[in-house]
């Protein structure tokens, strides 16, 4: 096998490795082809042997090599060209199988549930921390609340029955005071003042009106 065709295979595998390398199954034959620009790429590996070609646009092979060939033929990072056409074939069938795919998907809906957990759990503990600020708030309200003394409201009641008893006071001393007297003919007469009931006020009656006649 010619030198450049043993550092090829050696490429491909360190590509196919690395997930550079996309393959495609040749549907009824079981091998793998990988399209390089203007030329396709193709390996077989079975219990049977293993087979690697280079084929050009019109399907032409300009280059291929069977397992005794391979087997002959040693690598550059070590291990022999059939050993690398092996490994790419079972990468090739591992990527066309969809379970790399599979995988990929079941492990992006754990990742999903693991951050809706996240999210649930930062909603219940920022709940958590509004409700303890609440609750120290109206802890400091209650204690920087002014306490009112008994004896205050007691002593405002009191001095507000006092202060209405003066303001009505006057006006009673006013209904009491005597009626001055008239004077008729050169006369002084003086008003009669009838006593009152007991529980009552006095009420005063004049013996004679403004005209100068008694009321009868």
């Amino acid at each position: 096998m010619h030198e450049h065709t043993v550092n090829l295979l050696d490429q491909l595998l360190a590509a196919t490795q690395n997930g550079r390398i996309e393959w495609k199954e040749e549907e009824g034959k079981g091998g793998y082809n990988y399209l390089a620009g203007d030329v396709t790429v193709e390996i077989d590996a079975n219990a049977d042997g293993a087979s690697f070609c280079l084929t050009d646009t019109k399907g032409k092979t300009v280059e291929s090599a069977k397992a005794d060939e391979l087997s002959a033929a040693t690598l550059t990072a070590g291990g022999t060209a059939l050993s690398a056409v092996k490994a790419i074939h079972a990468i090739a069938a591992r990527q066309n199988s969809g379970a790399d795919n599979a995988i990929s998907s079941v492990l992006d809906h754990l990742q999903g549930l693991d951050a809706g957990d996240d999210e649930q759990d930062a909603a219940e503990e920022a709940t958590v921390k509004e409700d303890q600020a609440e609750t120290a708030e109206e802890e400091t309200s209650a204690e920087e609340a002014p306490e009112i003394d008994s004896g205050e409201v007691s002593e405002e009641v009191t001095g507000s029955d006092d202060d209405a008893h003066q303001e009505s006071a006057p006006m009673e001393t006013a209904a009491e005071e005597d009626v001055p007297p008239f004077e008729e003919g050169g006369a002084v007469i003086e008003p009669l003042i009838e006593e009152a009931p007991a529980g009552k006020k006095k009420k005063k009656k004049g013996g004679f009106s403004l005209f100068g006649k008694k009321k009868r």
